[in-house]
């Protein structure tokens, strides 16, 4: 089965997580926001899997 994810609303909040974390006294994180402008699909969707995220939610597709 394949798989598409919404990589633009994922990315997006990826960075607010980020950001929170951030503001909550992580300032190292504003690398990884950074990296995500960068980051293609498959690095997005590896840091979401790492941070935890239900990918789940992000299906706008499925063949």
């Amino acid at each position: 089965m394949e798989r598409k994810f919404n990589v633009w609303k994922l990315r997006n909040d990826l960075r607010n997580y980020y950001g929170s974390a951030m503001l909550s006294g992580i300032p190292s994180l504003a690398a990884e926001v950074e990296a995500l402008d960068e980051a293609g699909e498959e690095e997005v969707l590896k840091k979401a899997r790492e941070e935890g995220f239900d990918l789940g939610k992000y299906v706008i597709e499925e063949k």
